[in-house]
């Protein structure tokens, strides 16, 4: 289970786990998990994180039909420049799995 999902259980909180199966040959994860889920891409969120300059860490939710401008986040956060972590960040920094999980509104 992921960290939010142990959340959810331990607060007794009601929810519905929506899951997909990626194919591994798709462009992108969140268009497929959209289209199998069907949801529209708009309301399926994908998390990003993202390091800083300063080597500070910053998760940015982005809509599956949308991109992360990475030079305006950085701008808007004071910082010069912005990448998306390395794949071996994300357990480390968030305690997820990188990868195809999608979260939906």
């Amino acid at each position: 289970m992921t960290p939010a999902i142990n959340v959810l259980n331990q607060s007794g909180s009601v929810y519905e786990l929506h899951q997909f199966h990626p194919t591994g040959g798709a462009h992108s994860y969140g268009r497929e998990a959209a289209r199998q889920l069907a949801v529209e891409a708009q309301r399926l969120f994908k998390t990003l994180l993202v390091r800083l300059e300063s080597g500070a860490f910053v998760v940015a939710l982005v809509p599956v039909s949308g991109q992360l401008d990475l030079k305006k986040l950085a701008q808007i956060i004071g910082e010069r420049k912005a990448c998306l972590a390395e794949f071996t960040d994300v357990p480390r920094i968030t305690g997820y799995l990188p990868g195809a999980s999608a979260h939906w509104v």
